[in-house]
């Protein structure tokens, strides 16, 4: 039977090169167990929950006016209906926005004193998070959403890494070797403790045949945008298990 060890990395013991603690890149050189590793497996990780829901990807609300493409932002952070509503109607006072939601529906109404087309995710990065299911067309005066108002956040973590052993064929046609999908199931300000399934025999049916040499230990988490997370100065922690 394969031998094995466990192996603990963390964004704390980063390279300097490194871009961020979501983004970085761990040297482990002379270790004797990674100059043959035969497979690599994420046991479990720790993942602080500290990305916000409304970030540099998903704040900016564009819309057009006589077909012309304009827009507006908001600060990124970590955002309730409530203060959402009022960062867009300050944002957006320009063109006298009033935003009211259904307290049935929790659909979102819009109103401007300057008529605009409203646009969809293709164009406008705030669709998705309020509610923006198809565009209007045409400039208006008010406008309603066809879905609910998502403030979720992130839901799945993309763990892709350089020791990653499968490959994982994206939406966007776009291939990438990862370690593992974390789903989130904890609230925003919390960490996300994610302990692997696998079995010892899975374990052993994903051992490659040969053994490689690791040295450096390249991590990169995204979400399902294909962004890389912003942990707002907060650490991850992996645990692997190395067969050799």
């Amino acid at each position: 039977m394969l031998r094995h060890k466990l192996l603990n990395i963390t964004s704390r013991d980063k390279d300097a090169s490194s871009n961020s603690n979501s983004d970085f890149t761990v040297s482990l050189n002379n270790i004797k167990e990674l100059q043959t590793a035969r497979s690599v497996i994420i046991k479990q990780v720790s993942i602080p929950i500290t990305m916000y829901n409304i970030t540099a990807f998903n704040r900016t609300f564009s819309y057009k006016i006589a077909t012309v493409l304009s827009s507006f932002s908001i600060t990124a952070g970590q955002y309730n209906i409530t203060t959402l509503i009022s960062a867009l109607q300050t944002a957006g006072s320009a063109l006298g926005l009033a935003i009211t939601q259904n307290a049935i529906t929790n659909k979102l109404s819009f109103t401007t004193t300057t008529n605009i087309e409203y646009l969809t995710i293709t164009q406008n990065a705030m669709a998705d998070v309020l509610g923006i299911k198809t565009g209007s067309g045409v400039d208006v005066a008010s406008y309603t959403s066809g879905n609910i108002v998502d403030l979720g956040g992130v839901k799945n973590i993309y763990l892709e890494s350089n020791i990653g052993e499968h490959n994982l064929i994206r939406s966007n046609k776009k291939t990438i070797s990862i370690l593992g999908v974390i789903p989130v199931n904890a609230k925003y300000g919390f960490t996300e403790h994610y302990i692997s399934s696998h079995t010892e025999i899975d374990d052993v049916d994903n051992n490659s045949h040969g053994g490689r040499n690791h040295q450096q230990i390249s991590i990169v988490l995204r979400d399902s945008n294909d962004n890389i997370l912003d942990l707002n100065g907060h650490h991850v922690e992996i645990v692997l298990k190395v067969y050799f």
